[in-house]
């Protein structure tokens, strides 16, 4: 997959971040076209919710709060738990 223009093909994963005496958990979006990083979300929860937030975040920055009516979004994802549960893959923003 190629982009041809910003806002058309994201990927999102999670690392683990140390954070003075405990681990925390960094959700990530980045832009394939761009290389931007329109959402992220820290926290020391890792779960689907946490994603959503992420994911959340990225639409409110790039789109103010809902995807363009034709506007096509692909979203890459590995097959990680948080990014397979129903709460994150029932989240729709169009």
């Amino acid at each position: 997959m190629y982009p041809t223009s910003s806002n058309s093909y994201w990927e999102m994963d999670l690392s683990y971040v140390w954070y003075g005496t405990e681990q925390g958990y960094l959700f990530v979006i980045i832009d394939g076209y761009c290389r931007g990083i329109p959402g992220d979300y820290f926290g020391f929860r890792c779960r689907a919710g946490e994603a959503v937030l992420a994911l959340e975040q990225g639409v409110l920055k790039r789109f103010s709060g809902r995807v363009p009516l034709g506007q096509r979004l692909i979203l890459r994802v590995d097959r990680g738990p948080q990014f397979t549960l129903t709460v994150f893959e029932k989240r729709r923003y169009d």
